[in-house]
């Protein structure tokens, strides 16, 4: 039986470190530069931040082309601009949460804001939900309002990680 080598260059193909049921950590481990994340995790991680910094560009957008529009009250746009006003009830219910705590901290794990996370989690899938019944007829707010959806769902899913 032979040793693991670390001098040897062969050695780093020929030695795996041990999985986890069966998860090889070697794909997330890069012992090269000593990074634990894998490059999905990274892609995860940047969509959502950019998802919550354009949230609020694509929100305001939304209304603003929504007060100019020139279609009648078709099915569909019905539904999207429902998905838009669920979008902008969960961002408002995280901006004014985020202005609460910042003269009423919350504890770790308070009950009161897991229950807000839970209604703005609850506002952003409804929002996503009635939004992509709107996609399928061209309106005014066809690809505003799930992208508001996905955005502030983003930023509900952000918010759940930090606690």
């Amino acid at each position: 039986m032979t040793k693991f080598n670390p001098s040897n260059p062969l050695a780093r193909r020929t030695w795996s470190k041990p999985d986890f049921a069966g998860i090889n950590f070697e794909s997330i481990y890069s012992s090269a530069t000593g990074d634990f994340m894998s490059r999905a995790v990274q892609a995860i991680i940047l969509f959502l931040s950019l998802a919550a910094f354009a949230t609020p560009v694509i929100l305001i957008w939304g209304w603003i082309r929504w007060a100019k529009r020139k279609e009648n009250g078709m099915t569909s746009s019905r539904l999207s601009l429902t998905g838009l006003v669920l979008s902008t009830i969960s961002a408002l219910l995280a901006l004014a949460t985020w202005a609460f705590a910042r003269f009423h901290p919350f504890g770790f794990y308070d009950p009161t804001l897991m229950r807000i996370m839970r209604w703005g989690f609850i506002l952003s899938l409804a929002g996503c939900l009635f939004a992509l019944g709107g996609i399928w007829r061209k309106n005014s707010l066809q690809w505003h309002a799930p992208l508001c959806g996905l955005g502030t769902l983003a930023i509900w899913i952000i918010a759940v990680e930090g606690e």
